[in-house]
């Protein structure tokens, strides 16, 4: 049966008092707002797609959950992570939390792969696009994400090089990839030349180099035109995330001896 709304009833003439009268016997039950499933129905990891995908039908899953669809790196988001176009409506949602973001033109349209997860059609991006997604949104996920990414993709083989070129262009992250790119294609070559551990040349190395310097004007170019407000918006999803992992008591743990020695110092110089 998969998930049901309350419209996919009423389209057939079923009021939705049947639904809570099911529910009341332990025969359904509700998920969400407006979302039932049956009581002995087999629940999949992407159970959370599914309903998100059954209420939200334009849109796309993206970032962090895609990455988890693709079984790319090792996120793991509390959240449903979905691509809207700018116009339209934030769904009202109270379960699974729904982590909106805004993607427009070919951004928007290209790389959507389409599956079925518990009777319900979802669409995600596909492998390629994804990892150009967090390369793009590399300040709201790390970069570090996108990293892992990448490399996961090409060692499972989930992509090739023109797919992560054509939709690093379409994405606008050309030049941030890039380097990334073209060092591991560097790598692979010189390794499989020698037959040894892949090295450098100096002049690439200076290269390579060079690029990174373009890469990391181009994020300092970007943190300069983002608001203040939005900075702060970002550590405070930050911090919340923290909490939510319950690494907030790790930290405490780890800010004891750090504390510590600097009560030291103080005392040593006399601060």
């Amino acid at each position: 049966m998969g998930v049901l709304r309350i419209r996919d009833l009423t389209s057939h003439g079923i009021h939705p008092e049947y639904l809570r009268r099911l529910c009341r016997k332990g025969l359904l039950t509700r998920t969400g707002r407006g979302l039932y499933v049956a009581a002995d129905a087999e629940i999949s990891v992407h159970h959370g797609l599914a309903q998100v995908g059954k209420r939200v039908p334009h849109g796309v899953i993206c970032l962090l959950s895609a990455l988890q669809f693709h079984e790319l790196g090792t996120q793991s988001p509390f959240e449903v992570w979905m691509a809207l176009d700018r116009r339209a409506a934030r769904p009202r949602m109270d379960y699974p939390p729904l982590r909106v973001v805004r993607f427009s033109g070919e951004a928007l349209a290209e790389g959507i792969e389409e599956y079925t997860i518990e009777g319900v059609r979802v669409r995600v991006y596909g492998p390629a696009k994804t990892v150009a997604d967090c390369f793009k949104y590399r300040n709201k996920i790390g970069l570090d994400v996108a990293l892992e990414a990448l490399r996961d993709c090409r060692e499972q083989k989930k992509c090739n090089n023109d797919d992560l070129w054509r939709y690093a262009k379409i994405c606008r992250v050309a030049n941030v990839m890039r380097p990334y790119l073209e060092a591991e294609s560097h790598f692979k070559m010189t390794a499989s030349e020698n037959n040894s551990t892949p090295t450098m040349t100096r002049v690439d190395g200076e290269a390579f180099k060079a690029r990174w310097a373009m890469v990391g004007t181009a994020e300092r170019d970007e943190l300069r035109a983002t608001s203040m407000d939005k900075k702060l918006r970002q550590l405070a999803a930050l911090m919340a995330s923290v909490a939510k992992l319950g690494w907030d008591e790790a930290l405490a743990a780890e800010a004891i001896p750090a504390r510590e020695q600097w009560r030291r110092l103080r005392q040593a110089y006399g601060i």
